[in-house]
């Protein structure tokens, strides 16, 4: 649930954001961590921090700053350490992202070759991204050619407050996203909690590991009579393991399966 409490503070509603936090119960908790968690939704600080299980710490932490100060929701947040804060903006701009990429694969349009309108990054010896050029009826050529010799990549955009929107079918896709959530870019510039807040950017529409490498097959620990697969790969910076695994493993549930 981080991006749902990355679209609280994006929407600068700090008490629903520490409320999902704190709040919410997990299927697979300790009952203690639920009982916690439900005295906390009654509004009974000290009781749920008393319960709130030791190794539940960004939940204690805000538990811990709300009984010293109650109704502090920011300052609870602020609390926090700094890169767990930014993952809760950065899920909620990451789950942004995957509506956009997820309605223009609807749409029927190319996860890999770009229309105009669209932007296309050149793609360095290193395999750093470099730029991002908006496609035209001019240039759409050279790109696919580009594209087609692993030296350029369509790019979709991360929203941030420095969002520039895409032209034709993309840009309408964005439009449309943005609206369906309620928000624009320029929320994205956190005045009240500044260290969170996030320009934004592009990243590849599609990728792939590198590097992929089978280290060992070898029987389950945890489901007898079934076989274990351990995986090597290398991602290029800003992509997640995760989505590389749920593809692999297609889980009927990607919740019970750790996604």
């Amino acid at each position: 649930n981080t991006h749902i409490i990355g679209y609280y503070i994006i929407k600068r509603n700090f008490r629903k954001a520490v409320e999902e936090l704190v709040n919410t119960v997990y299927p697979n908790e300790s009952d203690m961590a639920k009982e916690a968690r439900e005295r906390a939704s009654e509004g009974d600080i000290k009781a749920a921090l008393e319960l709130m299980p030791k190794s539940l710490k960004h939940e204690r932490i805000v538990l811990s700053h709300l009984l010293r100060r109650p109704n502090d929701f920011i300052g609870a947040i602020r609390r926090l350490p700094l890169t767990t804060k930014r993952l809760f903006v950065q899920s909620y701009q990451s789950y942004i992202f995957n509506r956009i990429l997820s309605l223009r694969l609807l749409r029927g349009i190319s996860l890999r070759y770009p229309e105009e309108g669209d932007r296309v990054s050149l793609i360095s010896r290193r395999g750093e991204l470099r730029g991002a050029i908006v496609i035209t009826s001019v240039n759409r050529k050279t790109f696919l050619k580009l594209i087609n010799e692993g030296r350029a990549t369509l790019v979709l955009p991360l929203i941030g407050y420095g969002y520039t929107p895409s032209g034709g079918l993309q840009g309408d896709i964005e439009r449309e996203v943005l609206e369906i959530e309620g928000i624009d870019n320029t929320l994205f510039k956190i005045q009240e909690m500044p260290e969170l807040s996030l320009k934004g950017g592009v990243r590849p529409s599609i990728f792939a590991p590198l590097d992929i490498q089978i280290v060992a097959i070898s029987e389950d620990d945890f489901h007898p009579g079934r076989l274990k697969l351990v995986l090597r790969f290398t991602l290029k910076k800003g992509l997640y393991a995760t989505v590389v695994l749920r593809e692999l493993m297609k889980p009927s549930s990607v919740f019970k399966a750790g996604f």
